[in-house]
């Protein structure tokens, strides 16, 4: 039953990857001008990287993935972050961000001191989800009580980031304290791998119908030309 679990996981995280390369060739080809994608762009990249290069890296300079998740937290947090503020209007929202962006770095920079930072770093990544969650839900409601929402464009991305944070926080706050265990890592593993794939999906398709959305945008104003 083991094995065929981390048969499924090594097939997850290949489709996972895949998915990602997909996202890149998104942009690559369909160039959306928003600064927004660009951080997404990043994002994606840093993705692909952080699974086949620093993990890597990782285990065979320092023994263990755990350093290449602790920055991958720091990175995922700051690119993502900076993609939904580009779409944030309110200015109280967005100290809000700045404020908890600079309590989630602390956080960050105390637990890899005071702890133990060969151990998973369960409450930056949780902390990282809670606010992840709460800015993409800033986007949602500024849509709303704008009557601005629709399923097109960067939408479709703070979806995707709703499910995949909203699914992985609980997991991310267990982890610390069930990362020698060889049946919960690869639960965590087969968990982990399902909902990235959802959030690139999303990504992909944010990346896709904001340039669908932007010839529409071109299509109309030589109309009325």
């Amino acid at each position: 039953m083991l094995i065929n679990l981390t048969i499924i996981v090594t097939f997850l995280v290949y489709l996972n990857l895949l998915l990602a390369i997909l996202g890149l060739g998104l942009y690559a080809k369909l160039r959306p001008t928003q600064k927004s994608y660009k951080y997404l762009f990043a994002y994606i990249f840093y993705s692909i990287i952080s699974d086949l290069i620093f993990s890597k890296l990782s285990i065979k300079y320092l023994e263990s993935e755990i350093y290449s998740f602790r920055l991958y937290t720091i990175v995922e947090y700051t690119l993502l972050t900076l993609a939904i503020k580009e779409h944030i209007k309110s200015q109280m929202i967005l100290k809000f961000i700045y404020t908890f962006s600079f309590l989630f770095y602390c956080l960050a920079f105390f637990d890899s001191i005071l702890g133990k930072i060969s151990q998973f770093d369960s409450l930056p990544a949780g902390f990282e989800s809670i606010l992840l969650l709460v800015y993409s839900l800033f986007f949602i409601y500024e849509k709303v009580i704008n009557n601005t929402l629709n399923f097109n464009g960067f939408t479709w991305v703070v979806i995707g980031l709703i499910i995949a944070f909203s699914g992985t926080f609980f997991l991310f706050i267990l982890t610390q304290k069930n990362f020698e265990n060889q049946v919960f890592i690869i639960t965590y593993g087969y968990i982990v791998a399902i909902f990235n794939i959802i959030k690139f999906t999303f990504l992909s398709i944010g990346i896709y119908t904001e340039n669908k959305k932007m010839i529409s945008i071109n299509h109309n104003s030589l109309i009325k030309i």
